[in-house]
């Protein structure tokens, strides 16, 4: 299985850089389930890939990033963009961290998705992404409040979650622009969802509760 296009070159700087990140990523306990590094680098970077070309230009927050995917790959692609790696997980931000200088204008924030979108953080970047993060109406809930109106969620998913991803985005301001599939022998999908309209007051919710009663469009709809 490979991505239906490939992704631009970048610098042999870079490049190292990549994959010295990528050795330490599976090196370390408590990060990824893959640890054989031909496969990791499968998902982790030419994986992350697949949603560099759905991008808009400009800022960009990893909701979830975990160890760094697709967050770094894809700030390692688009250079003078500023990204944002959101994760919750303090052992996970602190590894970010190591990393994050290397690749430019790249921040880690260790915070729940739901107390950094009901803050300042609110409706302030171009573009989100979102990876093996949550069940796709708790992804939508928790990062498309971060998205500007005008800006892009990219969600990877499956084909199966397509029609809930329609369903649910107009709930917190969004619309399924389209979905698409990197690869030819595989039902996973990215779905680019489009910031619409400004999230509506009270999204997203308080902590937890996104999980407990996830977002489910009205019956008429």
């Amino acid at each position: 299985m490979s991505p239906s296009q490939a992704p631009p070159s970048i610098s042999v700087a870079t490049d190292a850089l990549l994959k010295r990140w990528l050795l330490e990523f599976v090196q370390t306990p408590g990060l990824t389930a893959v640890t054989e590094l031909g496969e990791a680098h499968a998902l982790h970077v030419v994986d992350a890939l697949t949603a560099l070309p759905l991008l808009l230009p400009g800022t960009l927050v990893d909701v979830g990033s975990g160890g760094g995917s697709p967050g770094l790959p894809l700030a390692a692609h688009r250079p003078g963009h500023r990204t944002t790696l959101l994760e919750s997980n303090q052992k996970k931000s602190e590894f970010m961290r190591r990393w994050a200088g290397h690749f430019g204008t790249v921040s880690v924030v260790c915070e729940r998705a739901e107390e950094y979108a009901a803050g300042a953080a609110f409706e302030q970047f171009d573009n989100a992404t979102a990876r093996a993060l949550a069940p796709p109406a708790v992804a939508l809930e928790w990062a498309l409040p971060l998205v500007r109106t005008g800006g892009r969620f990219v969600l990877y998913t499956t084909r199966s979650n397509e029609s809930a991803v329609a369903a649910v985005a107009p709930l917190v301001g969004g619309h399924l622009r389209e979905s698409v599939s990197p690869y030819s022998d595989s039902d996973r999908i990215l779905c680019v969802i489009e910031k619409a309209v400004d999230t509506p007051a009270g999204f997203p919710r308080r902590v937890g509760i996104a999980r407990k009663r996830p977002l489910t469009p009205p019956r008429n709809a």
